[in-house]
């Protein structure tokens, strides 16, 4: 099966309107600190929804239908984990970047611990974030292989360059209005696909649990306290060290906290989150059982299948026409650039804000956007690589090796924030002698054979050393003045009040 005319129209106009959107939003870019919080003129619930597209990349829509296909539900039990992490990230992490006079979130860093820590956070986020733009861009370029039979090189550029179009032309707006066109397209499509799959089950949803029942395919819990198994345990605990890291210590959520007017608008944004993470997490869950189901019952249409993460397209070039094929495929675009244009926006922020205006501060705020767009080109260039690399990788999980990723530079990235809010005692020093020592633990658990902890455990393991190691060592060392502190910590929060940002 091919594309029709109506297909290609439906990508199509996707694709324009994307594009008529960042050339509108590129009429308002004045200054950096348009350019990166939006003027702080953003509402909170397109703020709370630009978090969520940024959030639900196309990992989650190929990756967790193929991990589902291919297992059971145990993970569901994470995306609750999650969910307790809003209230951490609304009442604990908001109001420090919502208080200080900051565009970056490692400009606390520095605050805090100096200008070594400062650029050290910095660094820690473009190896979380190379990582995963290069995941949430290959994975697409897998779904337009398989329905244009164009190579994956060509797919990788394609995406990589058309989100760039709009990310540099408009800036922190255009990435958050077209991530809120983005998450309506991709829900809808998810949706309408589900359907698909379902009607072409013989007996329908009853006979979807009849079978995934028999062979305890909708398995919640595993059982089990090992903390190098992925057991029920392994995977609540492990779900809710990950989810600190986006929402707390990530520059594309954080930067979202900061675009809207108030910092009550900015927490309400995030219960929006919390509000969607269960019903989206179990759509795609379901798309997984039902693709699962699907090709039970008809064991003939799978043969061709050459890789799980490509189950999803795979059913569309088999079974989805008349506009639907177009829409999916729209919703394939949308879900990757919801997550990759937050990434290069906000790895432009942090290369302005944490390198070049601190090197030149003298500098107008023409040069300052100059450098910003061009940035923006830099690191679009090297997602594409990194996508390309990962072309030759293809033998793991994708979903797995992008949870892997985060948990090894995340969680030494989110200790660095808590020993920062949590301790007036702990100094530069010890923070980063705890950086020091996490790198190092970290580097001997991804490569020891057989791990001693789940991936699922990677960031709780970073942040626990950085934290272990980051007190005693700053007990050797005089404390930071108290002086230094104001406003920076929890017991010092009430001496700063929300302050607009810089640019």
């Amino acid at each position: 099966m091919t594309l029709t005319a109506l297909d290609y129209v439906v990508a199509g106009i996707y694709l324009l309107g994307i594009a008529v959107l960042g050339s509108l939003c590129s009429r308002r870019e004045k200054s950096t600190g348009d350019f990166f919080l939006a003027g702080q003129r953003i509402p909170w619930w397109a703020a709370g929804l630009s978090i969520v597209g940024t959030q639900i990349s196309a990992i989650m829509f190929m990756a967790i239908p193929a991990q589902i296909f291919a297992r059971d539900w145990t993970y569901f039990i994470g995306t609750a984990a999650v969910m307790l992490v809003t209230p951490v990230a609304g009442f604990l992490f908001l109001p420090f970047f919502r208080r200080q006079r900051i565009v970056s979130a490692y400009e606390y860093l520095g605050q805090r611990f100096g200008p070594t820590c400062h650029t050290l956070g910095s660094i820690l986020f473009f190896l979380m974030q190379l990582g995963r733009i290069a995941v949430v861009q290959y994975l697409p370029a897998l779904a337009l292989h398989q329905v244009t039979g164009l190579s994956v090189v060509t797919m990788v550029i394609l995406v990589g360059v058309l989100t760039l179009v709009y990310t540099v032309l408009g800036g922190i707006e255009a990435v958050i209005w077209t991530d809120v066109v983005q998450v309506v397209i991709f829900s809808l499509a998810a949706t309408l696909m589900l359907g698909k799959i379902i009607t072409g089950v013989p007996g329908g949803v009853p006979e979807i649990l009849a079978m995934g029942a028999a062979q305890e395919k909708f398995r919640l819990f595993a059982p089990g306290l090992a903390l190098n198994q992925e057991n029920t345990f392994v995977i609540f605990v492990g779900g809710w060290f990950l989810g600190l890291v986006p929402y707390c210590a990530d520059q594309a959520v954080v930067q979202r906290y900061l675009t809207t007017p108030t910092e009550a608008a900015a927490r309400r944004s995030l219960w929006l989150l919390a509000a969607a993470v269960i019903p989206i997490n179990f759509l795609f869950f379901s798309i997984g059982s039902a693709l699962w189901a699907y090709y039970q019952a008809h064991p003939g249409q799978i043969e061709g299948l050459a890789h799980r993460d490509s189950v999803v397209p795979f059913f569309l070039v088999q079974h989805m026409s008349g506009g639907l094929a177009g829409l999916v495929l729209a919703a394939i675009f949308a879900a990757t650039m919801s997550t990759l244009d937050s990434s290069l926006n906000s790895m432009a922020t942090i290369s302005v804000q944490d390198f070049y205006r601190r090197r030149h501060p003298d500098r107008d705020e023409r040069e300052y956007l100059r450098v910003a767009r061009w940035m923006t080109v830099f690191w679009g260039l090297m997602a594409i690589g990194g996508a390309l690399v990962l072309d030759r990788l293809n033998d793991r999980s994708l979903w797995e090796q992008a949870i892997q990723l985060l948990g090894l530079f995340g969680g030494s990235l989110v200790g660095l924030f808590l020993a920062g809010l949590l301790s007036r005692r702990i100094n530069s020093a010890g923070v980063l002698a705890g950086v020091a020592a996490s790198v190092v633990v970290m580097a001997a658990v991804f490569f020891a054979q057989p791990r001693p902890v789940s991936f699922f455990l990677f960031s709780g393991v970073g942040m626990a050393v950085v934290l272990l190691v980051a007190w005693p060592v700053s007990l050797l060392f005089p404390p930071p003045p108290a002086e230094s502190l104001r406003g920076l910590t929890v017991w010092t929060l009430k001496d700063r009040s929300e302050v607009p940002a810089e640019g």
